[in-house]
């Protein structure tokens, strides 16, 4: 499964509910693609003293 990640709220949107966020005006129009590795990496829980956010591409990273 492929994704969309929102830098500026740090969020992931799977692109299977992708008509359901464009219904109600909440589909992340500047986010960026994501496959399910990724997804993966960055859904749970960041390290001690990290937080999810974005590198300077909009894709998520910890930092």
């Amino acid at each position: 499964m492929d994704y969309m990640f929102n830098a500026k709220n740090a969020s992931f949107y799977p692109l299977v509910m992708k008509e359901d966020y464009e219904a109600s005006g909440t589909w992340p129009v500047d986010g960026v693609l994501v496959d399910e590795g990724v997804f993966k990496t960055y859904i749970g829980q960041a390290p001690p003293g990290k937080m999810r956010g974005a590198d300077s591409t909009g894709c998520p990273r910890h930092g």
